[in-house]
């Protein structure tokens, strides 16, 4: 009989260290500890987390839509084309040229505690209300973040990848971690007609 106890014991415990694992694999955990080291002013935890230099370049992408969205390019004359496409280009070209001395100011800017939850008019709703939800397409996912943009609901998508987090070598390859690599460019545009809405 005692056997029988112990042998039950032992499956609850290696199915909550399952369940444990298998959280603790996801963009949803990477995300928390993405907030937490923002929190903390943690650098470290917040590097393991996320690739700095592609979030600048995500958000000179995601101000240069804002902008677009706000001069009325989504229209569909020749002028709105034109107009578009240059904010595009210029965007990437300024997102490439920005990412080096971004993530220095990053770098300072999560240190010193300066960094906020919001993206121009976008403001991250607080705690647990933030997380959407998740479509995970083998190593990519794009978890929503909701929010609002002038008092309306919106949500913005970011797009993590799963790396190896080489805890027992590089050659083993578990486990694997998320990390934020950017933001869904279907979520910027909505994110930026929802902010245009008045």
């Amino acid at each position: 009989m005692k056997l029988v106890k112990k042998l039950v014991v032992l499956a609850v415990l290696a199915l909550v260290a399952l369940g444990a694992q298998a959280a603790w694999q996801t963009p949803y955990f990477a995300l928390w500890q993405i907030d937490r080291g923002l929190d903390d002013k943690d650098l470290g935890r917040v590097e393991r987390y996320a690739d700095l230099e592609a979030l600048v370049k995500a958000s000179v992408e995601v101000t240069g839509a804002l902008a677009a969205e706000q001069v009325g390019v989504g229209g569909t004359d020749l002028g709105s084309a034109l107009l578009g496409a240059l904010i595009g280009v210029v965007s990437a070209q300024v997102g490439d040229a920005a990412a080096p001395t971004g993530v220095a100011e990053l770098r300072r800017a999560v240190l010193e505690g300066r960094v906020t939850r919001a993206l121009g008019p976008f403001t991250v709703n607080p705690g647990w209300r933030a997380l959407g939800g998740m479509a995970r397409t083998g190593d990519r996912a794009v978890v929503d973040l909701e929010g609002t943009c002038k008092g309306a609901a919106a949500r913005l998508g970011l797009v993590f990848e799963r790396r190896d987090a080489a805890m027992f070598g590089a050659d083993v390859g578990w486990p694997s971690k998320w990390v934020l690599v950017g933001v869904d460019g279907a979520s910027i545009k909505a994110l930026a007609k929802a902010c245009r809405a008045d």
